[in-house]
């Protein structure tokens, strides 16, 4: 029974690990107030950081006005900066279904994708059909997730072609693309040991209570 106590309380250490999680959101309008968009077009956009300490990203959004209509859809990628290239498995499809948070509508990534310290990444949005704006003033602002990423002073990206965007231009001067990011969880070394002494236990505990029945017999 005591190697059960243990088990159930490593349990609990975990999942309070978990919970104490803290999620950011990558730009967001001053206040969350929302503005009208002035700039519709088919224009890629990106925007551009670098990962200071392990982060993993679970939702990709893009600026919505919630005063100018938000129609269509569009795909927003994960790119590696440095080679210019998708990486895979972190494209989605957002549309107005999505979930609104000062100033972005966000869709969540079917598998949260987790990058180590010293990435270069740019979050780019491509492909759009319809008439979803991005803002040119008021600017957004950003969240660094207290150190965890960095934005470049001209992180701001766009091109008039599909794929990495090329031109640069001063972070924050339009809302477009953004992303919901956390510090990686890593176990405490004390869940571990208590999930190993708790997995213990309820081996032992079963190999007991197998003798007691054969003995029984």
């Amino acid at each position: 029974m005591r190697f059960l106590k243990y088990f159930v309380a490593s349990l609990a250490l975990i999942g309070l690990a978990n919970e104490s999680r803290a999620d950011f959101l990558a730009f967001q309008l001053p206040n969350g107030t929302a503005a009208a968009g002035n700039v519709a077009s088919n224009t890629t956009f990106g925007q551009e950081f670098s990962v200071n300490s392990s982060i993993t990203i679970t939702q990709l959004g893009f600026f919505d006005t919630q005063v100018s209509s938000f129609v269509g859809s569009f795909s927003i990628s994960i790119y590696d900066a440095n080679t210019q290239t998708l990486i895979p498995g972190t494209t989605v499809t957002l549309t107005s279904a999505g979930t609104y948070q000062l100033g972005f509508r966000y869709v969540t990534l079917t598998t949260p994708a987790t990058f180590g310290t010293g990435s270069h990444l740019t979050v780019v949005a491509e492909n759009r059909v319809g008439s979803a704006t991005t803002n040119y003033g008021p600017s957004t602002t950003n969240d660094t997730g207290g150190g965890l990423i960095t934005y470049p002073a001209s992180g701001y990206r766009y091109d008039f072609n599909p794929g990495y965007p090329q031109n640069t231009a001063p972070e924050n001067i339009f809302g477009t693309t953004s992303f919901i990011f956390a510090a990686t969880v890593v176990p405490e070394p004390t869940s571990v040991v208590l999930m190993g002494l708790g997995v213990t236990g309820v081996l032992g505990f079963g190999l007991r209570s197998r003798k007691r029945m054969l003995a029984g017999r």
